[in-house]
């Protein structure tokens, strides 16, 4: 095929058609899943499969857990989580048995980078293709997102890993494959079905005689003009079922993070929470919960001072077990996108008593140092 036959605009159309599936909200159409599903498991030369819909990829990580997790019906004792338990009665009544299945990988999974199977895609459609997209990185962001957001929902019912897809974390393969099929013409009813079937579902695991699907999320809240799933304040992302994800600014959050109070946020031991949660709070609530110890000003970033602060956490015992730690509050040197500078809190040893030695210590130099360093222009 000669370039100049390749429609880039055909290519972005594509491409931004994936996008939008990935970030549906649209509640599935079951009847229409199911109808793929069974299609898809035909063409591969595989007997229909029982089709077990659950309403967020945290059940379908629990069915796969009951699933993965049990060789007959009566080993319940091996069961991981509470929500195993209750997926396990609905594979029983859905399948008669929990048996051992293997997993079956549909070629969507796979790289379509390579030639694979009877689908060779001719060296001039791949790499047009490849250059096309190559425009802007907003595929591969949108699937680390979506890898991230899968891998969250299968910790949060304690598995390490689950075999299932969705849309959002494949975007990037899934838009290869149909910018190879429709552009090159290629006819590949095994890939395309697998296409159909990611088209119309949140998440899927196909299995032998077993396919198990999630549904979308009724709510996907995204940074402004930006294909960054997240929120200030309230769930990103919300499934029908009640359960959801916690996102700020690309950093995974604890389920109960914005109900988190002024001294759970100082206690944190990890900085970026911390500093996300004050940004969230604001300074005063914190300064609240904290005691002045020393201010200075900042000989690395003129015009800022630092502040040294104690904090004490009560155990409620003996005043010797008592909880005393020191954290520094600094100005970052480097603007934000928007102008504007963002300030961390970051624990230093209750020994330090001067503010300009707690700042060297967070870089691992001495406070003489530190004085002599220019950290901004």
């Amino acid at each position: 095929m000669a370039l100049s036959r390749i429609d880039n605009r055909l290519i972005n159309r594509i491409r931004w058609n994936w996008v939008d599936i990935a970030l549906s909200t649209d509640r599935c159409d079951r009847e229409q899943s199911e109808a793929a599903i069974k299609t898809l498991y035909h063409i591969a030369q595989m007997s229909a499969p029982d089709i077990v819909w659950c309403e967020s990829p945290q059940e379908l990580a629990a069915t796969l857990d009951a699933l993965t997790t049990f060789d007959t019906a009566d080993d319940e004792g091996l069961v991981k989580s509470r929500l195993a338990v209750a997926q396990l009665g609905v594979l029983r009544h859905r399948t008669h048995r929990v048996a051992a299945r293997r997993h079956v990988p549909t070629p969507i999974w796979y790289d379509p980078t390579q030639i694979l199977g009877n689908t060779p895609v001719p060296e001039a459609v791949r790499w047009e293709v490849f250059d096309a997209l190559s425009s802007t990185d907003a595929l591969t962001r949108l699937a680390h997102q979506g890898l991230r957001i899968r891998q969250r929902c299968v910790e949060a019912v304690g598995m390490a890993h689950a075999p299932m897809q969705s849309a959002m974390e494949s975007v990037e393969e899934a838009v290869l494959w149909d910018c190879f099929l429709q552009v090159g013409g290629i006819d590949d009813r095994l890939i395309a079905s697998a296409l159909d079937v990611l088209r119309l579902v949140g998440c899927v695991s196909s299995w032998e005689g077993l396919a198990i699907v999630s549904d979308r999320p009724v709510t996907i809240r995204r940074q402004p003009d930006s294909l960054t799933v997240q929120a200030n304040g309230e769930p990103a992302i919300e499934w029908r079922d009640g359960n959801f994800l916690n996102r700020w600014n690309g950093i995974d959050l604890p389920q109960d993070f914005w109900d988190w109070t002024a001294e759970q946020a100082i206690a944190c031991s990890n900085l970026e929470l911390r500093s996300i949660a004050i940004e969230h709070m604001g300074w005063a609530p914190i300064a609240d919960s904290l005691e002045p110890l020393a201010v200075a000003d900042d000989p690395g970033n003129p015009g800022q001072v630092i502040e040294l602060y104690a904090f004490i956490v009560s155990s409620g015992l003996e005043a010797a077990l008592v909880d005393r730690r020191h954290f520094v509050r600094v100005t970052n040197a480097s603007p934000n996108m928007d102008g504007t500078h963002r300030t961390f809190v970051i624990q230093v040893p209750p020994w330090i008593a001067d503010p300009v030695e707690a700042v060297a210590h967070s870089f691992g130099i001495s406070a003489e140092a530190y004085r002599n360093l220019a950290r901004a222009c």
